[in-house]
């Protein structure tokens, strides 16, 4: 089979699972998440790697397929006490999502940054396991800042820093073991 025709193949059977494990969110909340998250992750060697893909077409691909688990998740929390401070998260990522697809501007995520995934996790996925996270004090209301704060770290981190850093120096070598190449 051609070299390009195998990685289109494997492009496909990425987002499939990243939608599959998406719907599975419905299912299992736990699992769903864990699984989501973790293609999510993955799915960079994929597309990044094998399809070539540039850093600002693999962001939007991904930022398009983020917005079918997310929307899963929004309608399980449905049921949920915290469903209108969920709903204020998705919309608010939604707008930078949008403002993104529109203008190709990465900035609009480090502006809108995903809290409503985190905030997912907090408060919906840990209650299926049996924890119970609600801001019920203090302690706890500076633990969801700290969590926030982390989140916006990690969309600069991703957004601008990581690809820089590639950029000018390729992977760091655990990296490359794993597969990755200098793009």
């Amino acid at each position: 089979m051609p070299k390009k025709l195998i990685n289109n193949l494997l492009i496909v059977i990425v987002v499939i699972m990243r939608i599959l494990a998406g719907v599975y969110i419905f299912f299992d909340v736990f699992w769903g998440y864990f699984l989501t998250t973790l293609f999510d992750y993955l799915d960079s060697y994929v597309f990044r790697e094998k399809a070539k893909m540039s850093w600002h077409t693999y962001q939007f691909v991904d930022k398009a397929i983020d917005l079918i688990p997310y929307s899963i998740m929004l309608v399980v929390s449905i049921q949920s006490d915290v469903f209108l401070f969920l709903l204020i998260l998705f919309i608010y990522r939604l707008v930078g999502e949008i403002l993104f697809f529109t203008t190709k501007k990465t900035w609009y995520l480090v502006l809108f940054p995903n809290f409503f995934n985190v905030s997912f996790a907090l408060f919906i996925v840990l209650q299926e396991i049996g924890i119970d996270f609600r801001v019920v004090s203090l302690k706890h209301l500076i633990f969801l800042f700290y969590i926030y704060f982390f989140q916006l770290y990690t969309e600069i981190w991703l957004h601008y820093v990581w690809p820089q850093y590639i950029k000018e120096h390729g992977y760091p070598p655990l990296i490359k073991k794993l597969g990755y190449k200098k793009l």
